[in-house]
């Protein structure tokens, strides 16, 4: 914004810019000691307004100057209802492109009120009949592991060897009940929560990277991340809890 000039009268101030406005000149009139400052906004029109006042200087009472208030008026009319109708059209972004809504981010939003509702349900994992229901492989699963590794020949008490049973024999136990179709113990350990801690934090990471995930890639990728790990963890799990250790290592495992 340039000065174009000075004019000691407002009242002739505010005609010039009424007519400079009607040439699609914008200005601003402020005050100063030597009169009125008549303010141009684009750099690229000071010329042309300079010349203007010129004109206008030797005879302010042109007839096509008291013409220009009234045009003016209406194009401030017009440039108001254009910036209400803009402001209306308008939506504002700040701060809103990152944060993590239940309505952006469903899947998390749904993945965390599933993992509290199961870790509730089975009341920290200490509910056995419950917590097995959400296991990768159920009780009779784990029962059938644990014979095959029991001594019970002399009629003694019944212990556990170290005979080597063949890690086929084990991988084709536990995966029977997939087999037979509880295809959703592939992914359930995920809901499952042992401690306050434990979920707590799985919750706060889920609702940090999730939400970012689910923002950035959209729900169904989100969705789609967490089944595939879900899997694969869950399934490696067992792999290193049965299948390499035996049955009598612990097998409850789960956490989002």
């Amino acid at each position: 914004m340039r000065q174009a000039g000075t004019i000691a009268d407002q009242g002739q101030a505010k005609r010039l810019a009424d007519h400079l406005l009607t040439l699609g000149i914008t200005t601003r009139v402020d005050p100063s000691p030597q009169g009125w400052i008549v303010w141009v906004h684009r750099e690229e029109r000071v010329d042309e307004a300079r010349r203007e006042l010129e004109s206008f200087l030797q005879n302010p009472d042109d007839p096509k100057y008291r013409a220009a208030i009234k045009i003016a008026e209406g194009t401030r009319r017009e440039a108001a209802r254009q910036e209400k109708q803009h402001a209306r059209n308008t939506i504002n972004l700040q701060g809103r492109l990152n944060v993590i809504s239940a309505r952006r981010c469903p899947v998390t939003y749904a993945l965390i009120a599933a993992s509290i509702a199961v870790t509730l349900y089975t009341n920290l994992g200490s509910n056995t009949a419950r917590t097995d229901r959400f296991l990768f492989s159920p009780p009779e699963v784990r029962q059938t592991l644990a014979k095959m590794r029991i001594d019970a020949g002399d009629g003694g008490p019944v212990e556990f060897t170290t005979i080597a049973v063949p890690q086929d024999d084990f991988v084709s136990s536990g995966l029977a009940a997939l087999k037979r179709g509880e295809v959703w113990r592939l992914f359930t350990p995920m809901f499952l929560h042992f401690s306050v801690p434990h979920i707590v934090f799985n919750m706060m990471w889920l609702y940090q990277l999730g939400g970012l995930i689910e923002l950035r890639k959209r729900p169904m990728v989100m969705l789609l991340v967490v089944l595939v790990t879900a899997a694969m963890s869950n399934y490696g799990e067992y792999l290193w809890q049965v299948a390499s250790r035996g049955p009598e290592a612990p097998q409850v495992v789960g956490g989002m």
